[in-house]
């Protein structure tokens, strides 16, 4: 598109949302730069609750997702056990890592395996 954007400093005549998205663009492009193969890391924590209506049993888990700028399975989610042990639950390992290409196949594998243990994320 030319004429998209007015100046130089990335303001936009859409407004600043469109300014904002630029700015974050050229921040990402910066950091492969720099970084070499992580353009998006994010760290949360994730709470599962084991599926018994008798249970009050939980676990949290760090989740540290990474997305790389190359590869075939580019998005990485690193899960740490960071809680108590359940009672009578069973305890899925400690540490566990998930390779996906997307998002979405992210997400199915990592429901996939606290079902393999009987839990559900919350």
């Amino acid at each position: 598109m030319d004429g998209y954007f007015d100046n130089a400093d990335g303001a936009s005549e859409f407004g600043s949302g469109c300014a904002a998205a630029h700015l974050l663009c050229q921040t990402l492009r910066s950091n492969v730069m720099f970084n070499g193969s992580s353009i998006y890391e994010e760290d949360r924590i994730l709470t599962a609750k084991y599926c018994d209506r008798r249970s009050t049993d939980y676990l949290h888990y760090n989740a540290k997702t990474t997305i790389k700028a190359t590869g075939k399975k580019r998005i990485e989610m690193s899960l740490v056990f960071s809680g108590t042990p359940p009672f009578a639950a069973p305890m899925p390992p400690c540490e566990h890592t998930i390779n996906a290409e997307c998002i979405l196949d992210l997400y199915s594998k990592l429901m996939k395996w606290f079902r393999k243990w009987g839990y559900e994320i919350q």
